[in-house]
């Protein structure tokens, strides 16, 4: 898990909006981690290499990050926001980007396998697993149904459902539609929460 919620890292100017210059650092982090899992193994990546390539100091590095491990599951984190931001208008509503997560899993297959290679695949994917778990929770008023077991517990077993959802898709030879996968996902998740086949 990582060490510091990113949201009380961020510096607000006088204004109370974050700082640009943080804002500008945490993207050239984030893009240096993944252009250098391009480039090799998770365990083969130092700080050094990262911040030499985000062009930061290392104290910047520090002051958001305790290890590469946590810059790792910032980063993430971040893509999956930016997801979750995506879904603010759409109608008919959804839990989660779906077709936009598969899609790019799909498009990013040197990351995963630098990640396999330097044994962080499974955490990654877990830790994917307790975020979408959180995003879906807090759409679920948004999404039209009301779960009906608690919340946390619908929200952990749907996310458990997409991560193996996904993991079975990842290893097909041939893969179905990335839309399809979503469409399925959200015809299962309407039947879950309303309690019945729906």
């Amino acid at each position: 898990m990582m060490n510091i919620n990113p949201s009380t890292v961020q510096q607000a100017d006088s204004d109370g909006e974050p700082d640009p210059r943080v804002e500008r650092s945490e993207r050239a982090l984030r893009q240096a981690m993944h252009d250098l899992l391009f480039e090799g193994a998770f365990d083969e990546v130092t700080v050094q290499q990262i911040v030499a390539r985000a062009g930061v100091s290392r104290g910047t590095f520090y002051a958001r990050y305790r290890n590469k491990d946590d810059a790792l599951l910032a980063s993430l984190e971040g893509m999956l926001a930016s997801l979750e931001h995506g879904l603010a208008q759409e109608q008919p509503a959804r839990l989660i980007a779906a077709a936009e997560l598969l899609t790019h899993i799909d498009s990013a297959g040197r990351v995963r396998d630098a990640l396999a290679a330097g044994g962080k695949l499974e955490q990654v994917l877990d830790y994917m697993g307790d975020v979408l778990a959180e995003q879906m929770q807090r759409r679920f008023d948004v999404f039209g149904v009301k779960a009906a077991m608690p919340p946390a517990l619908a929200a952990r077993m749907l996310s458990a459902a997409f991560m193996e959802m996904l993991r079975w898709w990842a290893d097909r030879p041939e893969r179905p539609d990335a839309r399809v996968m979503d469409a399925e996902f959200h015809r299962m998740a309407r039947r879950m929460l309303r309690g019945g086949p729906g």
